[in-house]
């Protein structure tokens, strides 16, 4: 059974290489012993958690992007439906109607007492009489059956 001694300078706080100082933590400072096989288990184990860690980072990525798009999409809607042309005030009506506000007392529509301006001529259709005659039963009342009378107010 072969066995890896990893060292590292014991009880150095301080460590000079190369005219450069370096902070060597706690750990560093004490040995550690183990097997081949244990070195290669805990190599193999760092791989895997090292992909699944780039497997999660990836997935955190995807998923940003997706929370982005989805809020621009909501970002969108909302100005669609809550913009500025979806609630009109009444003070735009003012601008572009008569000029009058709109807390006037009158009524939309015919006014009391003014004259209304009556039936458009057509001058240029013909006028033509025609008299059109019933026949003998319907000349009649269906309640009473007696005959109707000519009423000269109503020609």
């Amino acid at each position: 059974m072969e066995i890896i001694t990893l060292t590292q300078q014991p009880n150095l706080h301080w460590l000079n290489s190369s005219n450069s100082k370096e902070l060597l933590t706690p750990f560093s400072q004490k040995r550690v012993s183990i097997t081949q096989q244990e070195h290669i288990e805990l190599k193999s184990q760092v791989n895997y958690y090292k992909k699944l860690h780039d497997i999660a980072k990836e997935k955190i990525k995807k998923l940003e992007q997706k929370i982005q798009e989805k809020d621009g999409k909501i970002k969108d809607l909302k100005k669609r439906v809550f913009g500025k042309k979806s609630e009109k005030k009444n003070s735009s009506k003012n601008k572009k109607g008569s000029g009058k506000a709109n807390n006037s007392p009158r009524k939309k529509g015919q006014q009391k007492n003014k004259k209304g301006h009556g039936r458009t001529n057509r001058p240029n259709l013909s006028i033509i009489d025609e008299v059109i005659d019933l026949a003998p039963e319907d000349k009649k009342c269906p309640c009473c059956g007696l005959p109707y009378t000519p009423n000269p107010a109503l020609d």
